[in-house]
């Protein structure tokens, strides 16, 4: 595929989410779900190479460039979907931030949006919805992406702090009746469902940041501080994960 082709491929996809309309928003993410979806097969296959190259590199060279970047133009939709959230279906939510999902994860770089505490900002208050009146998987969906922001930025790290989201991530967490270290394998209620997720990000985000090149590193127990307030128990409650990284 030519990168000209690529570049009509991209322009109206583009145009849709700029667009702010319902609509032309479900229209841009259906054409890039199929941009997604056909690059797989070249992301398998490049998985361990540096240099990118065909429809992958195309993709790739476009999203340097500030005019083809299509997250900017999609984190956009976030005030779209907060707006209508009461008429929108949660597997479109979902869809949504699947996609974003993937393009961050494709192309790193589109991270640094998300520097920003404005763009934060917007990601958090998703994961903030009350769950008794909005589907639990509303919040699952955005601590999911949450996770793909931050992965490997530490400057993301440091905005998620900014703006407040360790209190708003474990003020989500209840563990009455809930085990960590052996959970029923009968069905699990919503609440469990959203407590092993919210669980999964902080394994992630107390880790140790010894590995990261950057001016501004925290320890575990300084990113700890910041969810004392809320949860008295967290030190309890690290030790517990602590033991299931060792299972």
């Amino acid at each position: 595929m030519a990168e000209d082709d690529m570049e009509s491929q991209i322009l109206p996809i583009i145009s849709d989410f700029d667009d702010q309309n319902m609509d032309k928003f479900v229209e841009g993410l259906d054409s890039l779900e199929k941009i997604l979806t056909s690059m797989l097969p070249h992301i398998e296959n490049q998985r361990n190479t540096v240099v990118k190259s065909g429809k992958i590199g195309k993709f790739l060279k476009l999203q340097d460039n500030f005019q083809f970047n299509i997250t900017q133009h999609l984190v956009k939709c976030n005030d779209l979907i907060y707006e209508n959230i009461d008429d929108i279906s949660t597997e479109l939510i979902i869809r949504y931030t699947r996609s974003l999902q993937g393009i961050l994860l494709i192309h790193p770089s589109s991270r640094t949006i998300f520097n920003s505490n404005i763009q934060m900002t917007k990601v958090l208050k998703f994961i903030e919805l009350d769950n008794s009146k909005y589907p639990f998987e509303i919040n699952i969906s955005f601590i999911s992406l949450l996770l793909h922001i931050l992965l490997k930025d530490l400057k993301n790290f440091r905005t998620f702090e900014t703006c407040n989201g360790c209190s708003i991530i474990i003020k989500k967490l209840n563990l009455s009746d809930f085990q960590l270290k052996n959970p029923s394998k009968n069905s699990k209620s919503d609440q469990q469902v959203l407590n092993f997720k919210i669980i999964e990000f902080l394994i992630f985000y107390l880790n140790e940041e010894d590995k990261f090149d950057f001016p501004d590193k925290k320890t575990v127990k300084q990113k700890s501080d910041f969810f004392r307030k809320d949860f008295p128990g967290i030190d309890n409650l690290i030790e517990s994960l602590n033991d299931l990284k060792n299972i």
